[in-house]
């Protein structure tokens, strides 16, 4: 079965992040977990799902940034 057409709105978070990345070595983008994501040095870093952003945080910096406005945890 082929992939759904993205929506404007995530094609344009993808082109953000892309943008924002061009400046890393080793960056590969994927399609898994049902959404677009970008792997930096072997490592899965971002990821865009909808209109949101997906963001793999540090456990060390974790408790402060959930505190952020807009911030939430991923829902399984």
């Amino acid at each position: 079965m082929p992939a759904k057409p993205l929506p404007d709105e995530t094609l344009h978070l993808i082109d953000a992040v892309r943008n924002a990345l061009q400046g890393c070595s080793d960056v590969q983008e994927k399609r898994m977990f049902g959404c677009h994501v970008f792997m930096v040095n072997g490592k899965l870093c971002l990821g865009v799902e909808g209109d949101e952003v997906l963001v793999r945080l540090l456990p060390a910096t974790h408790a402060e940034v959930a505190e952020t406005p807009g911030v939430r945890p991923l829902s399984s």
